[in-house]
């Protein structure tokens, strides 16, 4: 689920991180932020009290009309519909949307297009390498015993999306410097497995139930992948 609606603390900071990153290839000035899918607008408040000017897209109107009445700038509906608000942006984000939209190439062709030379694209979303196989356990275990009161941790939205069709899906779209980031905690844990398994890897590994991944818009470099 989205974050955007009321852990102000975790959209804080994925503000700071992405502001951080967007911020490496930048003159100094405050960014334009644009969020896909903002919710109620947690994470463009931190960027407006960054400093930022900040936009957003939400389909579902009860949060769209909360994000409005905090003073945001929020466009109602289907990024498809309501379009792209005039940019150009430096930081273009999809936390945990991508893989619930009609067309998620053209989402971010679409977003591509409006990020200004060396803008920032970053996207998370579940990793169907982690949660697909848990949903077939589950629902086969349930039709051999289905009396038991089985739980089912699996999240899968309209797509599957593992770490290589994230990397896929940026590099259609014509960005360079795709790289995967471990996963942002709701709580620091410096013992968690994945993101252990992610450090010993040097990044090629993603066990984290969550993909994380960030790509510019060219600026005269040749497209590739990197990992950190």
């Amino acid at each position: 689920m989205p974050v955007e609606g009321g852990d102000a603390g975790l959209a804080a900071r994925r503000f700071k991180w992405a502001a951080t990153l967007a911020a490496e290839r930048r003159k100094d000035g405050p960014l334009s932020v644009l969020d896909v899918g903002c919710g109620e607008g947690a994470f463009l408040l931190a960027a407006r009290e960054a400093g930022c000017r900040a936009a957003g897209i939400e389909i579902n109107p009860r949060a769209a009309e909360a994000g409005r009445r905090r003073g945001l700038d929020v466009a109602c509906g289907s990024m498809f519909d309501v379009g792209v608000p005039s940019g150009p942006w430096d930081l273009i984000t999809f936390w945990d949307v991508l893989d619930q939209l009609e067309q998620p190439p053209e989402a971010i062709r679409l977003a591509a297009r409006h990020l200004a030379p060396g803008g920032l694209l970053i996207v998370r979303g579940r990793n169907a390498r982690i949660h697909a196989p848990i949903k077939l356990a589950v629902l086969r275990l349930r039709r051999l015993a289905p009396a038991l009161p089985l739980p089912d941790p699996a999240v899968v939205h309209r797509w599957g999306l593992a770490p290589a069709g994230f990397r896929s899906l940026l590099r259609a779209a014509g960005l360079a410097d795709i790289r995967l980031h471990a996963d942002l905690p709701r709580r620091h844990w410096p013992g968690d497995p994945a993101r252990l398994l992610h450090r010993a890897s040097l990044g090629r590994l993603c066990a984290f139930s969550s993909v994380l991944a960030s790509a510019r818009k060219p600026a005269g470099r040749t497209a590739g992948v990197q990992f950190d």
